[in-house]
């Protein structure tokens, strides 16, 4: 880092909660030249708690709408420059830097929210708690065992300590549902530790592949863009430099 001809990158952002009063629950600004993310404490106080849980998805985006999860690294966000000179072993996970920008704000969000439950009386496992004890069974009929769950006080590290081995007994919940349509103890207990891959499903397909050589593939995002390029044309104040791109393409 000390070689004068190391380029160095900043990456800056904020993460606030606020008790203003004429915010939407999530808001999104530029200020003093890096993003500012602004969450109203006053809706998450209105919150239930199921809707606690669902602020993952509503709030923080850790879950995309199709209940996917979006903190994973995409090909579509990696820089080209990245692809060609940064070597990953074939079995490193591809942390390219947007990723970790990703990583980074979910960081600030989860401990921000702790802290914003905290002062409600309240925390994150408790509300987790509920979710997957209670309101998986009233809502689906799901039989979930009860899970061991973190004090409010222990460190991260203690959290992640528990948590963790939490992970492989709800895989295993849920394996055995699928195979018996109950969950059983017994088999729970003499079964092998499954990564989250390798559960079963209730659907016929547990998981869908694009296929890029695919020509009809092709065609849809090939629309996609186009419609996406349009839209612009119509929002930007810059049209002229916009019908340009859209005349090379």
């Amino acid at each position: 880092m000390s070689d004068s001809r190391t380029v160095k990158i900043s990456h800056k952002l904020a993460v606030a909660f606020s008790n203003e009063n004429n915010i939407t629950p999530t808001d999104y600004r530029i200020e003093g030249g890096y993003p500012t993310y602004l969450y109203s404490i006053k809706y998450i106080r209105s919150c239930n708690s199921i809707e606690l849980v669902e602020n993952c998805k509503t709030l923080f985006y850790w879950i995309n709408r199709h209940g996917l999860l979006e903190l994973i690294n995409k090909s579509g966000e990696i820089d080209g420059l990245e692809i060609a000179f940064m070597d990953k072993s074939k079995n490193a996970y591809p942390d390219y830097s947007y990723f970790h920008q990703k990583n980074d704000l979910a960081l600030y969000q989860i401990c921000g929210y702790n802290n914003v439950l905290a002062q409600l009386n309240m925390s994150f496992e408790q509300t987790l708690k509920e979710f997957y004890e209670v309101h998986l069974f009233n809502k689906y009929g799901y039989p979930a065992l009860k899970l061991n769950y973190p004090n409010i006080e222990d460190s991260w590290l203690n959290k992640c300590r528990i948590l963790f081995p939490e992970l492989d007994s709800v895989v295993k919940q849920y394996n055995t549902y699928v195979q018996y349509d109950e969950i059983d103890k017994d088999i729970i207990r003499l079964s092998k530790p499954l990564k989250m891959t390798e559960g079963k499903s209730l659907l016929l397909n547990k998981y869908y592949e694009i296929n890029e050589e695919s020509s009809e593939i092709r065609v849809i995002l090939k629309l996609h863009f186009l419609v996406l390029i349009l839209y612009l044309v119509m929002l930007s104040p810059l049209r002229k430099s916009i019908i340009i791109i859209f005349l090379i393409y």
